[in-house]
């Protein structure tokens, strides 16, 4: 069960895009405090510019992903 746990949360992150996995990246380090784009960019590993692109093809931002996870 375990691996097939492993495989579906997998093909879950893949189907996520950026947006999925910025907002978990911005609800983990909320509690640090540190929730710049240029922080979950680097966690990343692209740009500020590229993930500011790729989030925009997907329509949102980095700073609407923020307030909604704050909301919550």
């Amino acid at each position: 069960f375990e691996t097939a746990a492993k495989e579906q949360m997998a093909r879950l992150a893949q189907r996520m895009g950026v947006r999925g996995k910025v907002r978990e990246l911005v609800i983990a380090q909320l509690r640090s405090g540190d929730t710049r784009m240029s922080s979950v960019a680097e966690r990343l590993a692209m740009s500020v510019a590229t993930l500011r692109r790729r989030l925009d093809e997907e329509g949102t931002s980095h700073t609407e992903i923020l307030d909604e996870v704050r909301h919550e």
